[in-house]
């Protein structure tokens, strides 16, 4: 590769963008937070501070999460990306 990198975002703007993702995606399904927990076998309160961008989910997790809500990690992870370039509101 070749080029000047981009500078990486903040880790509380990856945050933000993922847990915009996560609400988002989420928002998709018909699962509640609650439904969410269950199905990727996850604590609630987990959810909710992910959705709030208070914390960022382990790889395990976010597969999990991606798994229950019918998507995979990397489309997630590529969505939270695009959002943190503004392609995704």
């Amino acid at each position: 590769m070749t080029g000047t990198l981009t500078p990486l975002p903040s880790k509380k703007q990856f945050r933000t963008a993922l847990a915009g993702v996560l609400r988002s995606v989420r928002d998709t399904t018909t699962l509640s937070q609650e439904g969410l927990a269950q199905a990727a076998a996850i604590d609630r309160t987990s959810i909710s501070l992910y959705e709030r961008g208070e914390r960022i989910p382990n790889t395990w997790n976010l597969v999990k999460l991606a798994h229950a809500m019918d998507t995979d990690a990397p489309l997630m992870l590529t969505l939270t990306l695009a959002r943190l370039r503004g392609e995704h509101g």
